[in-house]
């Protein structure tokens, strides 16, 4: 990630977090917190961009070659029910995960649109991020993969220091999870409000696999198409995702050019 993107995620953030701050002055009074408890504060999705697919027809489902990416905020919940002293920060808990989800769902959405990829979906606390893999399988293999580093590095560089000098929060952290296969583009939902949706493997393997810690863990599929190495041996080493989902840690991969 160059200065200029990191200025330009610094930009984004700031704006949304005003705007986030402007909402809550609205409505956070009706948000009362009790025993520990919050409401859940829910948003709509986001419009469906689906990569090589702009128009979906009703009764007309396509088939295409796709690379999942989801990235998850870990410990969401917790940050939920669980207040921090008064002394260390003055926001509440759900005031607390508004902020931080204001800030971390646009930043990771700028992340993937920069190579190529789109946001499909945001899940409250995370994103589904979908990458056209059926014309140029390996430039989807090396966008994903750098989307998702971009991704760790906007968290770690950018949006977790703006949440702390802004609201003295602790650090955030995710898991990402990549899977590739065929997958099903169609519609769904009643009549008047038909959505375009994307059904496969890749969705279900990477929402299990993106279940670490500021980690980046691929599945069998994706390992099995990475393009071979030009100037030095890459390694996967083996780990489990939720629900025993096998999924592989990329091992050096400052070796490849991407």
């Amino acid at each position: 990630m160059t200065e200029s993107q990191k200025n330009e995620i610094t930009d984004l953030i700031t704006e949304s977090l005003n705007d986030a701050e402007s909402v809550w002055n609205e409505v956070g009074h009706h948000f009362s917190i009790t025993e520990g408890r919050a409401v859940v504060l829910a948003k709509a999705a986001a419009n469906t961009r689906i990569p090589g697919h702009p128009i979906i027809e009703d009764g007309a489902p396509k088939v295409d070659d796709f690379i999942c990416l989801i990235a998850d905020m870990r410990d969401s919940t917790k940050h939920m029910l669980h207040h921090i002293s008064q002394k260390t920060t003055s926001v509440n808990t759900l005031q607390r995960v508004y902020y931080e989800t204001s800030a971390l769902l646009p930043a990771l959405a700028m992340a993937i649109d920069w190579d190529r990829g789109s946001v499909t979906e945001y899940l409250g606390d995370g994103i589904l991020a979908l990458f056209n893999a059926s014309a140029n399988r390996a430039d989807a293999v090396y966008s994903s993969h750098r989307a998702a580093k971009n991704c760790m590095q906007a968290l770690e560089e950018v949006i977790n220091p703006i949440l702390q000098k802004r609201y003295q929060l602790p650090e955030l952290e995710i898991g990402i999870g990549i899977a590739f296969s065929k997958a099903v583009v169609t519609l769904v939902g009643l009549e008047d409000n038909k959505l375009p949706k994307v059904f496969g493997e890749c969705v279900f393997r990477a929402s299990k696999l993106a279940n670490k810690r500021n980690e980046i863990v691929i599945d069998v599929a994706m390992k099995n198409i990475w393009p071979t190495a030009k100037d030095g041996k890459i390694s996967f080493k083996e780990v489990s995702g939720r629900s025993s989902e096998i999924g592989y840690l990329i091992q050096n991969p400052t070796k490849r050019v991407i």
